[in-house]
C-alpha cells in the first residue's frame, strides 16, 4: 500500500503533516518514508519518525524504471509507504512536462494522491481549487484532500480548541458570583507533534 501527499503548493503543511501521519501509522505498522526530489531535510523527520531511513525519488535524475526500482527495494520487509511530494502537485523543472514534479512520481508508480491544501480564507473556493487539480491530469487520482491550517473556535490552526467552564466565587463583600472561563486543550494532533518533537 501507499499513498502520496502533495501540496496545492510550498508551505501548505506537507511535511509537518506528512511526519505526523508516519509516526501514527509507525505505532501499528512497519512504514517506509519516501520524499520527492532531493530534499535531505525532510527525510531527516521521516527518519526520526519511523524508525527507517527515508529514500528520495526524484524523476530529474532517475528514469521511471529506477524511480519504481529504488521504491520496491525501499518497501522489501515493510506494510506501507508513504510518499512527501515536493512543492505544489505539478511543480517540476518546466512548465511543460512532468520531469521533477510529484505528478510524474504519482504516476510512475501509480500512486493515490492526497492534496494538502493550506484553507485559510478559503471556504467554497476550495473545491474549487480541488476540481482544477483533478481535471488538469486524469491520470492522477487524487484519492483525497487535507484542509490544513483551518481557524477553529480556539483560533490556533487545529492544534488546541477551547471550551468554556464556570465556576462559583465570592466577592469582598460575601456575594456569590459565577465567572466564565475559558479553557484550552491540546488537540490529537497536537499531543501527537509534541510527542514526536519531545514536548510532551
Amino acid at each position: 500500500m501507499r499513498i502520496i501527499l502533495a501540496g496545492t503548493g510550498s508551505a501548505v503543511g506537507k511535511t509537518t503533516i506528512a511526519t505526523g501521519i508516519m509516526k501514527a501509522l509507525s505505532e501499528k505498522y512497519n512504514v517506509q518514508p519516501f520524499k520527492v526530489g532531493p530534499d535531505y531535510i525532510d527525510p531527516s523527520y521521516h527518519t526520526l519518525a519511523t524508525g527507517n531511513t527515508s529514500r528520495n525519488l526524484d524523476s530529474f535524475f532517475m528514469k521511471d524504471g529506477q524511480v519504481r526500482d529504488s521504491y520496491l527495494k525501499g518497501m522489501e520487509g515493510k506494510d506501507i509507504a508513504v510518499i512527501e511530494g515536493v512543492r505544489g502537485l505539478y511543480e517540476g523543472i518546466d512548465s511543460i512536462n512532468d520531469i521533477g514534479s510529484t505528478a510524474s512520481v504519482a504516476k510512475s508508480l501509480q500512486a493515490p494522491v492526497i492534496l494538502i491544501i493550506n484553507s485559510r480564507s478559503l471556504v467554497k473556493s476550495a473545491a474549487a481549487l480541488v476540481l482544477g487539480f483533478k481535471a488538469l491530469d486524469p491520470e492522477i487520482n487524487i484519492a483525497g484532500v487535507i484542509l490544513n491550517k483551518v481557524k477553529n473556535q480556539g483560533g490556533s490552526g487545529g492544534y488546541y480548541y477551547s471550551d468554556y467552564y464556570y465556576y462559583n466565587y465570592y466577592d469582598e463583600q460575601g456575594e456569590k458570583k459565577e465567572k466564565k472561563r475559558k479553557h484550552h486543550h491540546r488537540s490529537k494532533f497536537k499531543k501527537m507533534l509534541d510527542k514526536l518533537t519531545g514536548n510532551a
